[in-house]
């Protein structure tokens, strides 16, 4: 039917039906802009957390270079800083350790900035920090992500980790009766563990964490008392891989003297002296 035959009626309707397509249309143009928009902030944010899991899979590399010392390990730690931020090309970082500045070439405190201190047998040793050189839009922590503070503080507190297991290695390896402060007072339960993997040494973290007494450890081989029946395969495993790797990580199920259970973080060691395995090294 022609325009000039249909009636006016017709004619109204026709026009109300083509204003409820364009709505329509510009509703679903508006979703799909949303969408659109919210697949961008999602793919940024995955961007972020990828930034982040790299950055703390660098430092764990770190960490599992036998040779590396203190003082390269700050140095390399505060360079993998810089591009994790949401804003890397306005991102400095610097760790302050025991009188000792590690910093990104144009670092300077600013009022853009995250701190963190470096905890080591329960006091301050140093501490970390970010800065952004610029201001940049409120987020959840003045510019910064909250994700990003939870980072820095894992990071911390690695840091704090390997100097203290650093330290406690040194002390091992300048004395064979490891009656040294530093093992003995340690917050981290510390255990010793000769290659034929009897316990060579425990520290009083160690007894506490356990409720066995060092008499009772010492010369002992596996399984040990504090083991569960699902410890076993895995710590052996766990031993293999340290001496392989350096550092080995790994989460384990113990048991306390009266048989309750709790779940411990451990990072194993091996001390090798000359090519040859001396002991595994426990926090």
């Amino acid at each position: 039917m022609r325009d000039t035959e249909k009636t006016s009626e017709q004619l109204v309707a026709e026009l109300d039906e083509l204003r409820r397509q364009i709505k329509e249309l510009k509703k679903s143009e508006a979703e799909s802009r949303l969408m659109r928009e919210e697949l961008k902030r999602h793919k940024r944010e995955l961007n972020e957390r990828v930034k982040e899991l790299n950055c703390l899979y660098k430092i764990n590399e770190f960490i599992r270079k036998r040779e590396i010392t203190t003082e390269e390990f700050l140095g390399e730690v505060v360079r993998i800083i810089q591009p994790t931020w949401q804003y890397p090309e306005i991102t400095e970082g610097c760790i302050v350790f025991e009188g000792r500045t590690y910093q990104t070439n144009n670092f300077k405190e600013t009022k853009w900035m995250q701190d963190e201190d470096i905890i080591i047998n329960n006091k301050k040793a140093g501490c970390i920090k970010v800065c952004y050189l610029e201001k940049k839009p409120e987020s959840d922590e003045g510019p910064f992500l909250k994700e990003e503070r939870y980072l820095i503080r894992i990071i911390a507190e690695q840091l704090g980790q390997f100097i203290a297991l650093k330290r406690a290695e040194e002390v091992l390896l300048e004395s064979e009766e490891f009656s040294s402060s530093l093992l003995r007072h340690s917050p981290f339960p510390i255990l010793v563990v000769n290659p034929d993997t009897s316990i060579r040494y425990v520290n009083t973290a160690f007894e506490k964490l356990t409720g066995f007494s060092s008499d009772e450890i010492i010369l002992r081989k596996p399984p040990f008392p504090w083991w569960t029946e699902e410890t076993l395969k895995k710590t052996s495993r766990a031993f293999r891989r340290a001496f392989k790797k350096g550092i080995e990580k790994v989460e384990m199920l113990f048991q306390e003297r009266n048989g309750e259970r709790f779940w411990v973080d451990i990072t194993v060691l091996p001390v090798v002296i000359e090519g040859k395995l001396q002991y595994y090294l426990s926090s």
